[in-house]
Parts: C-alpha cells; sequence; structure tokens
C-alpha cells in the first residue's frame, strides 16, 4: 500500500467518523431523539387521560339523556346550586380567599 493510498485511506476513516459524530450527536443525534421519546411518552399519556375522559363524558351524556333522577339532581346541586326543599345552604367563605 502507497503513502497515497495510506493517506486516502485514513482521510476516508476520519470524515466517516466526523459523519457519524454528526449524526450522533448533532441537532438531530441521539439528544433530540430522547427529548422526541419524552414528548412522545406524555403525548400518549395525555391521550390515554383524554379517552378515559371522553368514556366519563359519553356515559353522563347518555344518563342525562336518560333522565336518571340522580344524574339529573347531582348535576343540579353541583353546576346550579339547587338544594331540597328543607334543606339548608350554608356559604362558607374560601379559605384562600383574602379576608376584608
Amino acid at each position: 500500500m502507497s503513502r497515497k493510498d495510506r493517506f486516502l485511506c485514513a482521510a476516508l476513516v476520519l470524515a466517516a467518523a466526523g459523519f457519524l459524530g454528526v449524526a450522533l450527536w448533532g441537532p438531530d443525534g441521539i439528544p433530540e431523539v430522547r427529548r422526541l421519546q419524552g414528548e412522545k411518552a406524555d403525548l400518549v399519556r395525555d391521550l390515554a387521560e383524554m379517552g378515559r375522559r371522553e368514556r366519563d363524558l359519553v356515559r353522563e351524556i347518555r344518563a342525562l339523556q336518560a333522565a336518571d333522577p340522580r344524574i339529573i339532581e347531582r348535576r343540579a346541586r353541583a353546576d346550579l346550586g339547587m338544594i331540597r326543599k328543607g334543606e339548608t345552604l350554608f356559604l362558607l367563605p374560601d379559605a384562600d380567599a383574602p379576608s376584608r
């Protein structure tokens, strides 16, 4: 192998190592891949939570459409602040609210 061939081989090895380094640790390399994997895991968790929330809402919609009196009463109490005849409503100040 001549000196020129050895030089050319060494230059090719160095160039390949440089390209590999840039590919692995460059802007789209391993750190970016790990960041994207973490982002994907967060999105999968969010999607699962949204799926659970959707199922709960669908179940509640069906109960309201079926005129289930327990569900209607629960919503009337929670959303509208309604009470039954004979009940007494006590409004307590919020613990986090500043006092006057």
